[in-house]
C-alpha cells in the first residue's frame, strides 16, 4: 500500500507507482481534498473524485480509496481494511510516527528515494504548479548586447553576447534580473512548461511577440531572455546592427565544458530592484561607442576563455563587460549594489544579472561557497552552431 494526495499526477508519481507495484498488488490510500487543505495549505488542482479516477486507470494500480481522516496519519484507517504486507512512501513523506503506525500493525514499512522521470524535472507537484519546469538564464557577458542601440553603434557591424540557459532554481525573485517577466509569459499562455511542439528559434520568436504586442511597443523586451530560456549549453549570440534577434548562435554543449563552467559559477541574490530604480542606457554618453566596442569584443573574448577553460581569461572579460555596462548605463550598478559586491572577497570577477539596480549577482570565483547558488546549465547534444536564416 501507498498514501499520498497525487494532485497534479506527473511522470515522477508513475515511476514511484511503478517501482511500489512491483513488490505486489498495489492499493493506493489516497488524500481527500481537505487533506490538501490541512496539510498544504492550498486548494487541490483536481478533485478527490478526480484524482480517484486518474489513479484508478493507471494499469499499475489494483484499488484506490480515498481517507475520511485528513491528517498525515489518516492512511491508518487503511491499513487496518487492507492488512498489507508492505507500507511503501517516498523518502519526503517518511516520519517516525508513520512508521510506528506501521510497526504497530505488523507491516513492513520501505522507504523509496525520490524517484525522477527525468533527471533534472520537478518531483513536487507544489514545485510544478509554480512552474518550476520553466527554465531561466544567466546572462554572462554583454547581456545589454541584444539592445538594438548597442549592437548598433560597434565598429563591426555585430554586437555579441554570452548567454547560459539554466535549470529553474528555489525560490527564484522576481524583480531580480534573472528573466522573471519572460517566464510569467511563457506561464501566461503555455502553462508550467516550455511547449515541444516549436524549434527553439521560432519559439523565442514566439515568445518575443507575446511580450511585445503592438500596444505596448513604447519599450521592447530583448531577446536575451527569450531565446536564452529555450536553449542548451553555453551560447554566443551574434546580433547584425540595429536587430532584435541573433542571426547566429554558436553553441557549446560538451558536457568537460559545462562542468567546468558550472564549478566556477555561482549567483548571490543582493535584494529584488526597487520600484522606483530607473535603469537608463545612455546612448548620449560621449564614451558610448567605444563601450560598446569593448562589450562586444568582451563576450568574444568571453568565449574564447569558455572555449579553452580559461578561468584567468574568462574574469578578466567579465571585468570588462561589467564596467563597460556601469559606465553606460545609468543605475546598472549603483554605490549600495557596488559594496555588496566587493564584499565578495573570494571572486575573480561579477556579472549583475538583467538591468540592474539590484537582484541576482553572477559570480566567477576559483570554488563556489557555501552560501552561493551553484546553477545547473541545461543539456543535451553536442557542440553546434545555428544559422537563423
Amino acid at each position: 500500500m501507498v498514501a499520498g494526495c497525487f494532485d497534479l499526477l506527473h511522470a515522477s508519481h508513475v515511476v514511484f507507482l511503478n517501482k511500489a507495484a512491483s513488490l505486489g498488488d498495489l492499493y493506493v490510500s489516497l488524500g481527500a481534498d481537505q487533506s490538501i487543505v490541512q496539510q498544504k495549505n492550498k486548494q487541490p488542482t483536481y478533485s478527490q473524485a478526480e484524482r480517484k479516477f486518474l489513479l484508478e486507470n493507471l494499469r499499475c494500480v489494483k484499488w484506490v480509496d480515498v481517507v475520511n481522516d485528513p491528517s498525515p496519519l489518516g492512511f491508518v484507517e487503511h491499513l487496518g481494511l487492507i492488512r498489507p504486507d508492505i507500507f511503501v512512501i517516498n523518502e519526503d513523506g517518511d516520519a517516525p510516527e508513520k512508521r510506528r503506525a506501521c510497526v504497530e500493525h505488523g507491516i513492513e514499512y520501505i522507504v523509496f528515494p525520490r524517484d525522477h522521470f527525468l533527471a533534472d524535472a520537478p518531483t513536487s507537484s507544489t514545485a510544478i504548479a509554480k512552474g518550476s519546469y520553466i527554465p531561466t538564464r544567466a546572462s554572462l557577458c554583454s547581456g545589454f548586447m541584444d539592445n538594438p542601440r548597442f549592437n548598433g553603434a560597434t565598429p563591426s557591424g555585430y554586437g555579441h553576447l554570452v548567454v547560459l540557459p539554466i535549470e529553474p532554481f528555489a525560490a527564484l525573485r522576481d524583480r531580480s534580473g534573472m528573466a522573471s517577466s519572460t517566464i510569467k509569459t511563457v506561464r501566461r499562455f503555455f502553462g508550467c512548461q516550455l511547449p515541444t511542439l516549436y524549434p527553439p528559434d521560432r519559439l523565442a520568436e514566439i515568445i518575443f511577440c507575446l511580450e511585445n504586442p503592438p500596444d505596448k511597443r513604447g519599450y521592447i523586451s530583448g531577446t536575451l531572455d527569450a531565446r536564452g530560456i529555450v536553449g542548451t549549453g553555453a551560447n554566443l549570440f551574434r546580433y547584425p546592427a540595429n536587430a532584435y534577434f541573433p542571426d547566429r548562435i554558436d553553441v557549446d554543449k560538451s558536457e568537460e565544458t559545462l562542468k567546468w563552467l558550472e564549478s566556477h559559477l555561482y549567483l548571490k541574490h543582493s535584494w529584488d530592484r526597487p520600484a522606483d530604480c530607473v535603469v537608463t542606457v545612455r546612448s548620449d554618453h560621449a564614451q558610448f561607442a567605444p563601450h560598446a566596442e569593448a562589450l562586444d569584443q568582451a563576450s568574444l573574448d568571453c568565449w574564447k576563455a569558455i572555449q579553452s577553460q580559461d578561468l584567468s581569461g574568462l574574469a578578466a572579460a567579465i571585468n570588462v563587460s561589467h564596467r563597460a555596462q556601469c559606465e553606460v548605463v545609468e543605475n546598472h550598478c549603483p554605490a549600495p549594489l557596488r559594496g555588496f559586491i566587493d564584499k565578495e572577497a573570494g571572486a575573480r570577477a561579477a556579472m549583475i544579472m538583467g538591468a540592474g539596480g539590484g537582484g541576482y549577482v553572477l559570480f566567477i570565483a576559483d570554488r563556489i561557497p557555501d552560501a552561493g547558488i551553484p546553477i545547473r546549465i541545461r543539456r543535451p547534444d553536442p557542440c553546434t552552431t545555428t544559422v537563423i536564416p
